[in-house]
C-alpha cells in the first residue's frame, strides 16, 4: 500500500487583539482569518462598546 501524500494547510492569520491575564498568567491573543479582518474589526468594535453588564 502506497502512503498517503502529505497535506499542507496554509493560513494566514492576523491579530485581532491581545490581552495580558492577571497574575502573570500569560496572555490572551484573538487571531481571526486575514481575509476576513474588516468584518471582524467592525464586530469587534461594536462589542468593545458595551459596557460590561451588556457582555454575554
Amino acid at each position: 500500500m502506497d502512503p498517503t501524500p502529505d497535506v499542507n494547510i496554509i493560513m494566514t492569520m492576523c491579530c485581532l487583539s491581545s490581552v495580558q491575564l492577571n497574575g502573570d498568567n500569560g496572555t490572551r491573543v484573538t487571531v481571526i482569518d486575514a481575509s476576513l479582518r474588516g468584518l471582524f474589526e467592525v464586530t469587534f468594535g461594536g462589542l468593545m462598546e458595551l459596557t460590561s453588564s451588556k457582555r454575554k
